[in-house]
């Protein structure tokens, strides 16, 4: 006996599926109404099931590789250190957060076209192979044409300078004073000048450049790095930026659903705060060839989309199966017999 909700499900379905034959309709829906019947019978799946079973920890872990691949690209350090990196090669931050939030925004439109026409496995692939072009070329001209102060993008850097810089950029010897008092850097009152007005004592620690914790470059070298910025973000925002969530959440069994995108959302923002942590010491260290790791890290996606089953168009109750050809038999499958779909 169907109930009211049924029907309307089927209703539903048969909107989706308008224009495939009745009979493969029919079969989706009963194949959908024997599998929810069967999860409603099992329950919810606990932590313990999850962890201890094999196939559902490496199914866990496809999710889990996906968000950290996702922060691993790149993006989120060119989001939080971006202005910073940007000012480096002469270019103002408000350029690069304009062209960031911008791009980022609009190129998502297309994904949300695309990944239901083409399928998720095209624009991961996709993404992963621009990502890697763009940061490859942007890493190699900033390792071959900059160079920059050392400790620049830490924390202790930036404090250290805006005493250090104070007189360099024309403040007074008393506002050098303020700044080195507010700061609670008194080591810094022997760097300000003695005497304002004796030019000769105006003899700054850095650089105007250091100051700007940049360096003198060509108007070429700006133009191509906001060129394949604008192309990174293309990349990312239309694939492994909205893709990834999409491809976490359609893949696993409704009983397993809730607490494993959990953890590979959790995963996601591990992957967040190492990325937070770790690109300043990596600017610091060895500056512009941090791009050439992100690179390195959108190299391996190239592989790892490769490797994932494309899920277009994939009926829930069908998507295991597909896993199953990647991962291996799921030797404790309890959703009955459902094995395919007729006329899908």
């Amino acid at each position: 006996m169907i109930n009211k909700k049924e029907q309307e499900a089927e209703e539903v379905l048969n909107n989706l599926r308008k224009g495939a034959p009745q009979a493969a309709i029919d079969s989706e829906f009963k194949a959908m109404r024997k599998v929810a019947h069967q999860e409603a019978e099992i329950g919810i799946a606990s932590f313990k099931e999850i962890f201890s079973d094999g196939f559902i920890v490496k199914f866990m872990l496809v999710g889990c590789i996906i968000q950290l691949g996702q922060q691993f690209t790149g993006m989120n350090a060119l989001m939080y250190f971006g202005p910073t990196i940007f000012k480096s090669a002469g270019v103002e931050p408000i350029v690069f957060q304009v062209i960031q939030a911008s791009v980022n925004f609009f190129a998502t439109f297309p994904a949300i076209y695309a990944v239901d026409r083409f399928g998720r496995k095209p624009l991961f692939l996709i993404g992963a192979i621009g990502m890697t072009v763009c940061f490859g070329i942007i890493g190699a001209m900033g390792v071959g044409s900059l160079d920059f102060p050392e400790n620049c993008y830490t924390d202790e850097f930036r404090s250290d300078n805006r005493v250090a810089c104070a007189y360099t950029k024309g403040n007074s010897a008393f506002q050098c004073e303020l700044n080195a008092g507010a700061l609670d850097r008194s080591e810094f009152f022997d760097e300000c000048p003695i005497d304002a007005t004796d030019p000769l004592n105006l003899v700054p620690e850095f650089t105007p450049e250091q100051c700007a914790c940049g360096a003198e470059v060509e108007e070429w070298f700006q133009v191509v790095m906001i060129l394949f910025t604008f192309l990174f973000i293309i990349f990312f925002a239309s694939g492994w930026g909205p893709v990834a969530w999409v491809y976490c959440s359609e893949i696993y069994p409704n009983r397993f659903r809730a607490k494993i995108v959990g953890i590979t959302t959790l995963s996601n923002w591990v992957g967040n705060a190492g990325i937070a942590f770790m690109t300043p010491v990596l600017l610091d260290t060895i500056q512009f060839n941090t791009f050439l790791i992100f690179a390195a890290c959108n190299f391996l996606l190239i592989f790892y989309s490769w490797w994932l089953p494309e899920t277009k168009d994939i009926p829930l109750e069908k998507i295991v199966n597909k896993f199953e050809g990647k991962l291996g038999k799921w030797k404790n499958k309890t959703l009955g017999d459902v094995k395919t779909i007729e006329g899908l």
